[in-house]
Order: structure tokens, then sequence, then C-alpha cells
């Protein structure tokens, strides 16, 4: 009652609101007066209805993200639903993810084989996204046009195929468009189906599926359409295009003579066509290529001027190589041409061999050869970086445009450079970035690399523990290196906050299982000075401690045939710390 005696308007204040309604309904008559002789003397008021702002469909949901942020404590969106089985590594998240999307893909498949089980609809109007439909069988699906149109659409490859050939031997008539369209999608695809990699729905299987490199097919159905259609540049352009895509020595070699022929007939090739001899094909081929761009007035994109980057790499000499990278990016940008991400990211990968960099690890040994190509790479870098920070935009034109990133922090953790490492992260994170990696996958291992330089090169074991926190595990998962590092900093200089984040990551991550690991846990808690902890720090101290026991215990009783291979014995060590807290708390 006292709360609410508080709540309540005063005397003096009620008498204060009855005068503003008081004056305002007066002023209000006011106006109605001079509107009602307004509209008497014939003059109407004028009201202006603003134009309707255009919005697409996602803009309330950046303008809530611009608003809300970033939240670098909370997990990653696809594992927000159940707090406690939150995971902490790249194999857990992976696993995690997985098992809910193919989760959901049973769940759907079900409603697609037995839709009698799910008819009871409420939902007015009817949400198609709830009741999803089976795909039609090649095989027993009416051979019309309209059905084989539907499968090219949706990008059935194989059942496309399937239904062409079904239509064929009934002799039912295709047109030449229906047939030029199944022929771009199996040029395309060499007759496989759409790879894990371009999966617009299954986010899981597109980021994790792996898909193996298919080389052409020869006088497969791609061949035999284009046996079919009129031999126009469209058709042979397609043609060369997926024969260079999917490369062997024998395709780059028929492709390279289909140019030929088109050109004997004065047909003008396509550029896609040039571009796939360019990148795929050897020096003579290229610079054959570009000549006859120029005789026939073919003007280059992007996607010519990467093919140039890309055939420049294959250069055996590292200063030859260097060279013609320079002049190729100082010849576009002369001609008003921005290089894309992926140009950079060629320009990069062909000073130091990436794989190498990558297997040597952060902290890996570098002849003095590969020493002076990363101070080259380096130098490369800040030019590019800065380029970058100075674009209004960072926007996606191919699929390879991510790596970038990842590639320019190999060499930044290579080198040490921390300054430059946050520069790329700055980069990344801006608004004006587009550009996004695969979560993860990619991105797991930009942060991861980004944080253990920051941990290397940085001091302050609070800054250390900011980062940490802000980083793990929502981009970057737990690992035994990453948390035998930090070790190494707590036990430089303790701090207890930090030191019970890392511990309870580790037993996250069944780093209990590494016997060393759990050694190190061990001799970090024993230097902890118990009496300088507050009281609130000592339970937490004493709560730790037991996890751990609880941990090593459980490890131990790995008894059964199936988990014996688990099965972690105590040592002396172990066995003196169980029986201290079972005396003292009887644990």
């Amino acid at each position: 009652m006292l709360r609410l005696r508080h709540c309540l308007p005063g005397p003096s204040a009620i008498r204060v609101l009855s005068s503003a309604v008081a004056s305002g309904s007066d002023k209000a008559g006011a106006e109605t007066s001079e509107g009602g002789s307004s509209q008497q003397g014939g003059r109407l008021p004028r009201v202006t209805i603003q134009p309707a702002i255009k919005r697409n469909p996602t803009d309330l949901l950046q303008a809530l993200s611009d608003t809300v942020g970033v939240d670098p404590t909370a997990p990653h969106f696809a594992f927000i639903d159940d707090p406690a089985m939150i995971p902490s590594t790249a194999a857990a998240k992976r696993h995690y993810y997985m098992a809910k999307e193919l989760g959901k893909r049973a769940a759907r498949q079900l409603a697609e084989e037995w839709p009698t089980l799910f008819m009871f609809d409420r939902d007015y109007p009817r949400l198609s996204a709830f009741r999803p439909e089976q795909q039609p069988d090649p095989l027993q699906v009416d051979p019309t046009e309209e059905n084989l149109l539907k499968m090219v659409e949706q990008r059935e490859v194989k059942d496309a195929v399937m239904l062409y050939e079904r239509m064929r031997s009934e002799n039912k008539d295709v047109s030449d468009s229906a047939q030029l369209a199944l022929f771009k999608l199996v040029a395309y695809y060499n007759g496989e189906n759409v790879p894990f990699a371009e999966w617009e729905e299954w986010h899981g299987l597109r980021n994790y599926g792996e898909s193996k490199y298919n080389e052409w097919t020869n006088a497969g159905i791609a061949d035999l359409l284009y046996e079919t259609l009129p031999k126009t540049a469209e058709t042979t352009s397609i043609l060369v295009a997926g024969m260079c895509k999917f490369a062997s020595a024998e395709s780059v070699q028929r492709a390279e003579n289909l140019i030929k022929e088109m050109l004997e007939k004065n047909q003008v090739p396509h550029v896609e066509a040039f571009n796939g001899l360019i990148a795929k094909g050897d020096h003579g081929q290229w610079t054959w290529a570009l000549a006859q761009m120029k005789n026939v007035k073919v003007k280059p994109n992007i996607g010519t001027w990467n093919a140039l980057l890309s055939a420049n790499t294959k250069l055996q000499s590292n200063s030859e190589r260097k060279s013609h990278l320079a002049k190729l990016l100082n010849e576009m940008i002369a001609l008003g041409v921005e290089p894309s991400l992926t140009s950079y990211n060629i320009v990069l990968e062909g000073i130091i061999d990436t794989r190498e960099q990558v297997a040597g690890g952060t902290h890996g040994g570098m002849t003095r050869e590969e020493q002076d190509q990363l101070e080259d790479a380096l130098s490369w870098m800040v030019e590019i970086v800065s380029r970058l920070e100075s674009l209004p935009q960072l926007t996606i034109q191919s699929p390879e445009c991510n790596h970038f990133f990842l590639t320019a922090m190999v060499y930044a953790s290579r080198a040490s450079n921390l300054p430059l490492a946050e520069r790329l992260v700055a980069l990344y994170e801006s608004e004006k970035n587009l550009v996004k990696m695969p979560a993860f996958t990619v991105e797991n291992q930009f942060y991861t690399r980004y944080l253990r330089l920051y941990i290397e090169r940085t001091h302050s074991i609070n800054d250390i523990e900011e980062k940490y926190k802000e980083l793990v595990p929502r981009l970057v998962g737990v690992t035994k290196t990453l948390t035998r590092e930090m070790c190494e900093k707590v036990r430089n200089a303790p701090k207890w906050s930090c030191i019970r984040r890392v511990i309870e990551d580790g037993i996250n991550s069944r780093a209990m299982t590494d016997h060393k690991q759990s050694s190190i846990f061990r001799k970090i808690l024993l230097d902890v000075s118990f009496l300088n902890l507050s009281i609130s720090e000592r339970e937490e101290y004493k709560n730790l401690v037991k996890k751990l026991v609880g941990a090593w215990v459980e490890l131990s009783r790995f008894t059964e045939e199936n988990t014996k291979r688990l099965q972690i014995k105590m040592f002396p060590a172990t066995v003196c710390l169980v029986l201290n807290y079972r005396d003292e708390d009887e644990l």
C-alpha cells in the first residue's frame, strides 16, 4: 500500500493536470471553430500524403540487428535454443548443427511421404512452407515440357536428364528453348547434381559437405544436347565454359579447338569461353586467347582479370610471378576496373603457397626464402588493406571472395603482426563489408588465428581475458593448443576469473581426457593463493575442484569392454586430491 500511495498523484498534481486538460480543450475548440469557418468559406485544409518508402523484405530485420548489435557473451544463434547444450568445440558445433538440420530434413521427408498424417490445417491462408510436397519422380511424372522446365528451374540435374531421355524415347517433341535450358544446366554441372557448396536451404551441408572434383564427361548428355542444338556462338561458348570448369588435358584442348572453329565461322565467342581457357590453359593457350579477344573486340570482365591472375601464379620464377601480378593489378586500376577480393586473394596466394603456411602453423619455422616471401606478402597486404578501407563498400563478386580474409590472416599471424590482424578484423566486421565467411569452418579458422596471435602479442591479462570471453566459444572453438596457451598466460599472470573460465572451458571440451592437460589444471589450481580470494571466489574454487575430481572419478570407472578405451586411471596426485575433498566435504 505504501508503494501504491507513492505512485498516485497528489492534489497539486491533479490540479495541474486539470488545468492543462481544460486549456487543451479550449484550444481544440478554437481550432475547430476556425476550421468550421474555413470550411464554410469554401477553403478546405490541404493534406499532403508522402509517398511510401520502398523497403526490402529484410530491412526490418536489418534495422533490428543494427540497433541491438552483437552480444559477444551470447552463443551463436544456431545453439541458443538449449543453453545447457551449447557446444564449445568445433567438432561439437558440427555435430550439434548437423543433427539439428538432419532432424529437420527427416521431419520434412515424413511430411512429404505421408501427407495425410498432417492434413489438420488451421492456418489461413495456407502456408506452403509447412506443407512440403514430394519431388516428382521423373519415371512417373507426365513426360511434358512443362515438367521438364520445372526440374530445370529447381536444378534437379539428374531427374531432368532422366525425364528428357524418357521424352525422347517416347517420341515427345521438345522445343529448342527447353533443350537449351537443359543444356545450360547440364554443362554447368557436368551432368551431376548440384554440389553441397551451392545448396541454399541446408546451411550445414553447404558448409560441411564435401564435393569431389570430377573431370569433364566425354560423350555425355551435354555433348549429345550440343549435337542436337544449332551450333551458335552461345551454345558453343556454353560447352567451352563447361569443359574448362571441369578441366582435363583433353577437355581444355578440345575447348581451344572449338573456339578456333567459331572464329573460322566468323562467330564471336562469349567472354566466359575465353575466361575458362585463360584460367585452365597453359601459357601458350591463354596468350593466344588474349590475342583473339583483342581481335574480335570482346570486352574483358572481372572474371577475365581473375583468370589472368590465376594463370600468372603458375609461373615458376617468384620474381617473374610478382612482377606480372603487380603489372596486372596496376593495369586493372588504370582501366577503372576495381579488383575484387578474389583478385587480391589470388595475388597473395601467388606470392606464398598458403597451404604450406597453414600446415606450418602460427609458430612453425621458416626458411630464409620463406621469410623473404612473407615480407613481400606483408608489404602487399598493407597496400591492399589500405585500399579496401578506402572503398565505400565491399561486395561479393564470386564464391571465393571470402577466402581473402583467411589468407590475409594467415600471413598476419605467421608474421606475428597484431596491428595488421586487428585491421583485418575491423574491416571484416565493418558495416560496409558484405562478404562473410561460412560460419564454423572458414570463420572459425580466421578468428582462431587472430585470438592466438592476440594472446601471443598481448601482455595484459585483463585484455586477454576480455578478448577470450568475447570470442570463445561464440566464434572460436576450444582446442588443446588454445587451452595450453591460455594456461601459460594465467600461470605467469594469475587472475582467478580467467583461470576459472579457462578450466571450465577445458572441462566442457573434454580436455580432462588428456593427462598432460589435466596435470596443468592441477598445477594452476595449486598455485592459486586461496587466502587472497574473496568469499565468493573461494566457493567458486571449491566447486571447480569438485568438478575436476568428479570428472576424474567418472573417467576412472570406465571398466566395461565398450568404454575401456576411454578409461583414465587415477594417479597419486589425483588420488590425494580426491581423498582431501572426500574428508573435507564428503565428496
